[in-house]
């Protein structure tokens, strides 16, 4: 049976839910038709953001008994699990890449348009404690991972490649290697932070500037340097976008260890086939995430 042992319950129509003394920050049902078919899809609420979102799981068909699988968190550009950009476990499913890599594969949802801040305004407004405080532990404790850093990657593309980066730089007991195309870099101007959704996700400037890659990769680089953890940046598009090339060259200054991976055919969506590379620059190791980064 393909199911873990621990979505038994869950498989027959029983909620999770936890009493005060575990204290979860979440609870989840899994819903009976999934949004993207040949996938696993919970009905997930969670102390960090508002009402009820989605995770959605593909997972290596069989799953092996006693094994355990890295994970690797591809992150959203919109609220919801569609968007204009595509869906990236439709893109994963259509390369076989759960299969391919023996991994698992997961997709939270966000309530309102994640720009990946923790707001200091609103409790409700904390999208990336929502994945390392929430959805990681929802995961590793319903699926056959392989519950560590180097067990874990994150894969994010413009907006996401935010909180991709973000949660590579702060949470390095967590995630172990991280992956970003096409990523956003720099301050928002005015119109931007009012109309955009900037100020929503980080309720304060100083929040941003806080937890803005430009500032988080410069301020880590020592430690960033000394741990040599997976880091690949990729570009594509006929024109180099300034964004993914500011990235580049703040890490090549800072001699902080990454890939960097070109194709002029890979366009801003999900789906123009630049998310199997970005796996393939995390293979797995014996341990889970390996790579050999260039300095």
């Amino acid at each position: 049976m393909r199911l873990f042992p621990l979505l038994l319950l869950a498989a027959i129509g029983v909620t999770f839910a936890f009493s005060p003394a575990q204290a979860e920050p979440w609870h989840a049902t899994r819903d009976a038709e999934p949004g993207v078919p040949g996938t696993e899809s919970w009905t997930f609420t969670s102390d960090f953001q508002a009402g009820d979102n989605k995770v959605e799981v593909l997972l290596p068909d069989p799953l092996i008994a006693g094994r355990r699988y890295p994970v690797v968190y591809l992150l959203p550009v919109n609220a919801g699990t569609h968007g204009d950009w595509g869906h990236p476990l439709e893109e994963a499913l259509r390369h076989n890449l759960a299969n391919r890599h023996q991994v698992i594969l997961v997709t939270p949802s966000f309530a309102v348009l994640p720009w990946f801040g923790d707001s200091t305004i609103d409790s409700t407004l904390r999208q990336n404690r929502h994945v390392s405080e929430a959805v990681v532990p929802f995961v590793d404790a319903h699926y056959p991972t392989l519950a560590t850093a180097r067990g874990r990657a994150l894969i994010g593309f413009s907006k996401s490649a935010l909180g991709a980066l973000q949660l590579y730089v702060l949470e390095p007991d967590k995630f172990g290697a991280a992956a970003v195309f096409e990523n956003w870099w720099g301050v928002p101007d005015e119109k931007q932070w009012r109309e955009w959704g900037f100020a929503t996700c980080y309720g304060t400037r100083e929040t941003f500037d806080a937890l803005n890659p430009a500032t988080l990769l410069v301020r880590e680089r020592a430690t960033l340097i000394a741990a040599k953890r997976p880091l690949a940046v990729l570009i594509g598009g006929p024109e180099l976008r300034l964004g993914t090339e500011s990235l580049i060259l703040t890490l090549r200054q800072h001699g902080i260890p990454h890939t960097e991976l070109r194709n002029s055919v890979w366009k801003h969506t999900w789906q123009s086939h630049w998310l199997p590379p970005a796996l393939a620059a995390l293979l797995p190791g014996p341990e889970g995430f390996g790579l050999n980064p260039s300095p």
